[in-house]
C-alpha cells in the first residue's frame, strides 16, 4: 500500500530533508489533498507541533474531512492525542514522546493505548546513522529501529 504523506508548516505543504533543510513548499494543502484523492488513506504530520511552534489543527481538520488521515506531530501528551482524533485522525503517529532516555517510554505508551485503543497508534521510527531520533531530528536515542521493533 502507497500512503502519500502531507508534512505542514506554516499553513503550507512543506518537505523538510532529516527534520531540517526545506527541499519543497507549496501554498495550497487542499490541492495536495486533492491530488491524493484516489489514496485510500494519506499521512499529515503537523511539523510545527512537532517542534513546538503552534499548530496546524485547522488544516489537520480540513484534511481528515477529504481522506482518511494518520496524523502525527506534537504527539507528547494523551489530550494532544485524543484532540487528533477528534479532528478526524484514523490513527495517531507518535515519534519524541514514544522514547524516554534511552529506551522506550512504556508508560506513555501504555497509557495512550488505554485512551487510544492500540490499533489507533502508530510508532514513528526517524532514523538517522541507523539510531532513532526524535525532536525533530535533533537529537537520538541509543536505539536502532530493529530494537525498537523487536
Amino acid at each position: 500500500m502507497i500512503i502519500p504523506c502531507i508534512d505542514l508548516m506554516g499553513g503550507k505543504v512543506v518537505q523538510l530533508v532529516q527534520g531540517r533543510e526545506k527541499a519543497l513548499e507549496a501554498d495550497a494543502p487542499l490541492a495536495m489533498l486533492e491530488r491524493f484523492r484516489d489514496f485510500a488513506e494519506i499521512q499529515v504530520i503537523d511539523l510545527d507541533a512537532a517542534m513546538g511552534k503552534g499548530a496546524n489543527d485547522d488544516l489537520v481538520k480540513l484534511g481528515a474531512g477529504r481522506a482518511v488521515p494518520r496524523v502525527g506531530g506534537g504527539v507528547r501528551s494523551i489530550e494532544r492525542a485524543q484532540t487528533l482524533v477528534q479532528q478526524g485522525a484514523s490513527r495517531v503517529i507518535v515519534g519524541t514522546a514514544a522514547f524516554a532516555g534511552n529506551g522506550v517510554n512504556h508508560v506513555f505508551l501504555s497509557q495512550l493505548a488505554e485512551a487510544l485503543g492500540p490499533a489507533n497508534i502508530m510508532l514513528a521510527l526517524d532514523s538517522k546513522h541507523g539510531h532513532i531520533v526524535v525532536n525533530g531530528w535533533q537529537e537520538g536515542v541509543a536505539l536502532t529501529a530493529a530494537q525498537v521493533i523487536h
